[in-house]
């Protein structure tokens, strides 16, 4: 009953994740922050200019704290990831504890005013899992159905509650970074026309070196239905006629379907078997 119980935290940890997982970049190159005088009202020597920029001005002069901001949210991701690949609830407390430092490091780091909403609603997000993940800790103690019941249901309101944090702060730090905020949409709609394979071969995965987007249908203008990302394993379903784009199975999103670069990828598999989906032009949207 444990076991079973441990598996469904780890799937919703794992949805938890990738909800929000890096649907926001950096922008790799933003000009350099321009220097404000300021030069003293007092005293009997020349005023000298002195350089201070303010780091609320615009985008460019608050990318430094930013960065900082998500580089303490990406430790915090990496080590939350841990819990998954536990397969005892009893080794939790040492990734509990490191959860708890790298949330310490986030309160005591000293943003600019500007910067206030985006590090409440990293707290709020880091909060939410370490008390998520005490109450899986908790649950070992549970002797009864009933009891594992409550804690299941107790973790999955906990996780709910999580989401709203992690999707708070994606809005926040692509607003503060200029960015539009991409929300996945419901699973494809596409009716594709499959190729059956010529002969029975064994599953096919895939895997990739990065985070990246899993779109609706084979082109760049179709819109992100979830993520991929780096570590993770997914079915491969088939490719297009091009052989460019992959149709794998979202992660963490069972029984949905999206597209893939082939070049951002990684297939393990007999990828020459794979079966050709047709998907009609006049599907794809047009702006």
């Amino acid at each position: 009953m444990q076991k079973s119980f441990w598996i469904i935290f780890c799937v919703l940890m794992l949805s938890l994740n990738i909800c929000g997982c890096s649907s926001v970049r950096m922008p790799e190159s933003i000009a350099t922050a321009q220097p404000v005088f300021v030069i003293p009202t007092s005293g009997s020597h020349t005023p000298t200019p002195t350089l201070e920029a303010d780091p609320c001005t615009s985008i460019e002069t608050r990318k430094p704290e930013i960065e900082k901001i998500a580089g303490i949210m990406g430790e915090f991701d990496d080590t939350s990831y841990l819990v998954q690949s536990i397969p005892d609830t009893n080794d939790l407390v040492p990734v509990i504890l490191e959860l708890q430092r790298v949330r310490r490091e986030a309160i005591n780091n000293k943003p600019p005013a500007c910067l206030k909403s985006l590090k409440d609603a990293q707290v709020d997000f880091m909060s939410g899992v370490i008390i998520t993940s005490i109450s899986m800790l908790s649950s070992g103690k549970a002797r009864t159905s009933e009891e594992k019941d409550r804690y299941t249901a107790e973790v999955e309101d906990r996780l709910k509650r999580t989401r709203l944090f992690r999707e708070a702060f994606e809005k926040e730090l692509a607003d503060q970074l200029g960015l539009k905020y991409i929300t996945a949409t419901p699973a494809p709609t596409l009716t594709p026309t499959v190729i059956p394979p010529t002969s029975t071969i064994a599953p096919i995965t895939a895997t990739t070196d990065q985070d990246i987007y899993v779109v609706q249908g084979p082109g760049l203008t179709y819109p992100a239905v979830g993520t991929f990302l780096k570590g993770q394993i997914t079915n491969v379903i088939g490719r297009d006629v091009t052989g460019e784009w992959i149709q794998i199975e979202v992660p963490g999103s069972a029984g949905s379907a999206g597209w893939a670069p082939k070049q951002l990828i990684k297939i393990n598999g007999a990828e020459a078997s794979l079966p050709v989906i047709s998907v009609e032009p006049t599907s794809q949207p047009t702006g």
